[in-house]
C-alpha cells in the first residue's frame, strides 16, 4: 500500500520599521538548507545561516531555532541565544529548554515580537510504490508471462503415461505416491488448484491495493481542498487585520507628532514668560517628609501660560523635604498624588483630578498627551492627583507627611 508523508507550513508575521511584513516557510524549502530540517531565526541576512531575518539589534545573529515533531505533527522552538530574551506566549525560554508552538503564539525574541499566524499540516502521497504485489517469499512474480508458462505446463505433466516414462525423468505424480499411477490426475489437479489460489489472492491483494491508494488520493484531494478554502479565508482576514492595524500605526504617529510640537511649544513659551517675569516670584510649596519610608510625589499644575502640565516622580527621603520651585504657577493651588516607596502607603485628599503617571521612569508631559513618552498603554496607569492649596497669609507654605498605621497623612 501506499505510504503516506507529513508536510507542513508555518506563516510567522511582524513589524519592521512600522511595515508588517509575513513569510511562510515551508518542508520542502528546509529541506536543502543544510540546518537538518530546522528552521533558524535571528539577525544574520546571510540565507544560508538564517531562514527568518529580523533586522533587530537586539535579536542575535542566530537566536532560535524550530522543528516539527513528526510523531507529535507539533512545532517546537528552542533558544540558541543564552544572553538575548526569548519568550513564547509569556514564558521565558531558556537555553536548553523547549517550548510548543500553535497557531497564534506569540514570540519575543529581544525586542522584536513576531507571531505565528498559521500552521498547516497535511498529508502527501509517497512516490516511492513500486506496483509489484507478491503472493509469498517462495513465488514469483504476479503478472510477468513466464509465470502463465509455468502455471500452464503443469497439466502436460499429467498426459505422459507411465510406460512412456521409462529411461526419462519420472513424473512429478509418481514421486508423490509411486504406488497409485491412476491418481495422477486428482493430484496435479489439486496442484493446478493451489496456483489458483495463490494468483487469485494475489490479484485481490493488488486489487485492495489500488482502491485503498484511490481512496487515500480522495481524502487527500478532499482535505487539500479544504485548507486551500481556509487558507484563502485567513488570508482575506489578515490583509483586512493589516490594513486595521496599518491605519491604527499612522493615526498614533500623527497624535505623537502633534503632541511633540505642542509640548515644545509650550516649553518655549515657559522660557519666555520666565525671563520676561524674572525677579518676579510667585507661591513656593515645601513638602516634608516625617515617615520611615521614603515617598514619591507627582504633581499636576497649570503653568505659567496656563498650560496643564504634569510632572513626576520626586523623591523625599526619610526625614527630609524638598521644594516645588516657585516659578512653576501663579495659581493658588496644585494637585499632589503621593506614594511610599513600598506601596503600602498612599495619599487621599479631597478634590482630585485624574492623571496618567507611567509605570515606572521619570515624566514631563502637558496636558493628556502621554503618548508622546508612553505610547503603550500597559507602561501606564491612571492615578489620582488631591488639591493642595497654598497659604494665603505666607509667601512659602509648608505641608508635612504623617506616617500613621497604614495611611499617609499630610498636614
Amino acid at each position: 500500500m501506499n505510504q503516506l508523508t507529513l508536510q507542513w507550513a508555518i506563516t510567522f508575521q511582524w513589524s519592521e520599521t512600522g511595515n508588517l511584513r509575513t513569510q511562510q516557510i515551508s518542508k520542502q524549502q528546509v529541506k536543502s538548507n543544510n540546518h537538518n530540517g530546522l528552521i533558524i531565526i535571528g539577525r544574520d541576512s546571510n540565507p544560508k545561516v538564517c531562514d527568518l531575518v529580523l533586522n533587530n539589534r537586539s535579536v542575535s545573529s542566530q537566536h532560535v531555532k524550530i522543528y516539527f515533531h513528526e510523531q507529535h505533527q507539533k512545532f517546537f522552538i528552542q533558544s540558541l541565544s543564552p544572553r538575548n530574551l526569548s519568550n513564547i506566549d509569556g514564558i521565558n525560554l531558556d537555553i536548553g529548554k523547549e517550548l510548543p508552538l500553535q497557531n497564534n503564539s506569540s514570540i519575543v525574541l529581544g525586542t522584536q515580537s513576531l507571531k505565528v499566524i498559521d500552521i498547516q499540516i497535511y498529508p502527501l502521497e509517497s512516490t516511492a510504490y513500486s506496483g509489484i504485489v507478491h503472493s509469498n517469499t517462495n513465488s514469483s512474480q504476479v503478472g510477468q508471462s513466464s509465470n502463465l508458462h509455468q502455471v500452464n505446463s503443469i497439466p502436460n505433466l499429467r498426459q505422459v503415461s507411465p510406460s512412456q516414462n521409462s529411461g526419462q525423468a519420472i513424473p512429478f505424480s509418481s514421486i508423490i505416491n509411486p504406488n497409485q499411477t491412476n491418481s495422477s490426475t486428482n493430484i496435479n489437479r489439486k496442484k493446478e488448484h493451489s496456483w489458483q489460489d495463490k494468483t487469485i489472492i494475489a490479484a485481490i491483494v493488488a486489487a485492495t491495493a489500488t482502491i485503498l491508494a484511490t481512496g487515500v488520493t480522495a481524502l487527500v484531494t478532499y482535505y487539500t481542498n479544504q485548507q486551500t478554502q481556509e487558507t484563502e479565508e485567513k488570508k482575506a482576514e489578515l490583509e483586512n487585520n493589516t490594513e486595521i492595524q496599518k491605519s491604527n500605526i499612522e493615526t498614533l504617529a500623527k497624535k505623537q507628532e502633534k503632541a511633540e510640537d505642542r509640548f515644545y511649544a509650550h516649553k518655549a513659551e515657559i522660557l519666555k514668560l520666565q525671563r520676561e517675569n524674572k525677579g518676579n516670584y510667585y507661591e513656593q510649596l515645601i513638602i516634608k517628609n516625617n515617615c520611615d519610608k521614603i515617598i514619591k510625589i507627582a504633581i499636576n499644575y497649570n503653568a505659567l501660560n496656563d498650560v496643564e502640565q504634569t510632572q513626576g516622580w520626586l523623591i523625599i527621603p526619610s526625614n527630609d523635604q524638598t521644594s516645588i520651585p516657585h516659578n512653576i504657577t501663579k495659581f493658588e493651588s496644585i494637585f499632589l498624588h503621593a506614594i511610599s516607596n513600598d506601596n503600602n502607603y498612599q495619599w487621599q485628599g479631597g478634590s482630585y483630578r485624574e492623571k496618567y503617571t507611567p509605570i515606572s521612569g521619570h515624566f514631563n508631559y502637558i496636558a493628556d498627551d502621554i503618548t508622546l513618552f508612553y505610547p503603550d498603554k500597559e507602561q501606564r496607569e491612571l492615578s489620582k492627583f488631591y488639591e493642595v492649596k497654598y497659604d494665603k497669609d505666607n509667601s512659602i507654605t509648608t505641608k508635612t507627611f504623617t506616617c500613621n498605621g497604614e495611611s499617609l497623612k499630610l498636614n
